[in-house]
């Protein structure tokens, strides 16, 4: 499952996925945030399936 938001302009970006595998189908959903002129960014995330969910958080920055 992939949610792509690499080399969006704009400060906020918004990602959506959706996938399925032997029958059992997933959806994930992510929020990124740039900052420092775009050099550093923070990215939440949550996916779920079935009765399964998981949440994740990041970071990262460029020079």
């Amino acid at each position: 499952m992939t949610a792509n938001t690499s080399n969006l302009a704009g400060d906020n970006r918004v990602g959506f996925g959706a996938g399925n595998y032997n029958g059992q189908g997933a959806f994930a959903v992510g929020y990124q945030r740039a900052f420092a002129s775009n050099h550093a960014s923070v990215s939440v995330g949550a996916s779920v399936s079935g009765s399964e969910s998981s949440v994740g958080v990041g970071g990262g920055f460029s020079w």
